[in-house]
C-alpha cells in the first residue's frame, strides 16, 4: 500500500509541475527570456537593454547604467535602430540589397 501511495504522489507531483523556461536568464539588471531556435539548437535573445536611453539631458553624454526591472522581460524582438538617413540604391547596391526600414529612435542601446 505504501508503494502505491508513493507512486500516486509522484504522478500527482509530475502532473502539477510546470515546465521551466529554458531561455530564462538572470542578469544584473533583471530577468529576461528569449526564444529557442530548435533547428540550430540555439537560444536567441534580441533587444537586451545595455544602457539607459540617451534622451533628454543624457543626449551626447556617456551611457548610463540601465534601470533594473522586477518582472521577466521578453527579449524576442530587436530594439529600434539609431536615427539615420535611409539608404539609397545606386549602381553597385540595387534596391533588393537594401536593408528594410526598421523602427528608429534615440532609445537604441540594445543588443
Amino acid at each position: 500500500m505504501t508503494r502505491f501511495f508513493h507512486f500516486l504522489l509522484l504522478i500527482v507531483a509530475m502532473a502539477c509541475a510546470t515546465p521551466s523556461d529554458p531561455t530564462l536568464v538572470t542578469l544584473d539588471s533583471g530577468r529576461i527570456t528569449g526564444q529557442l531556435d530548435t533547428q540550430n539548437n540555439l537560444r536567441v535573445y534580441r533587444g537586451i537593454p545595455f544602457a539607459a536611453p540617451p534622451v533628454g539631458a543624457w543626449r551626447w553624454r556617456p551611457p548610463q547604467p540601465v534601470t533594473p526591472w522586477d518582472s521577466i522581460r521578453p527579449c524576442v524582438n530587436f530594439g529600434p535602430s539609431a536615427v539615420q538617413s535611409p539608404p539609397q540604391a545606386f549602381m553597385y547596391w540595387p534596391e533588393p540589397f537594401l536593408i528594410p526600414a526598421e523602427p528608429m529612435g534615440e532609445d537604441c542601446l540594445y543588443l
